[in-house]
């Protein structure tokens, strides 16, 4: 027979391991600029007075699509994008950052 402190300890390090993973996950598709685009659409979504599940509706998707999107877990896709300024009633420009310029690449 297992000693039920044992067992209580194991469960205890499973949880603490699974724990550790979760923190420590790292969101692949961070990065500043792209933060700066989620915090945008989310502070513009809250400016119109939408909730998730609305805009989710409005544009065919689940409102854990658009949560996923607003928290980093999901890239949004440019149309979708087009589809979100127009429904929040703002411009493309007010989206995306300007400080850093795009790098033409030589195809040479």
């Amino acid at each position: 027979m297992v000693n039920s402190k044992f067992q209580f300890n194991i469960c205890q390090l499973r949880l603490e391991i699974f724990t550790v993973k979760k923190k420590t996950k790292s969101k692949t598709i961070y990065d500043p600029q792209y933060e700066h685009i989620i915090t945008r659409l989310r502070d513009a979504r809250k400016e119109a007075g939408l909730k998730q599940e609305y805009v989710a509706d409005k544009i065919g998707k689940y409102a854990s699509y658009l949560s996923k999107i607003e928290n980093g877990d999901r890239r949004v896709d440019v149309l979708e994008l087009l589809e979100l300024a127009d429904l929040y009633k703002k411009d493309i420009d007010f989206f995306v950052p300007k400080n850093k310029k795009l790098q033409k690449v030589d195809e040479n």
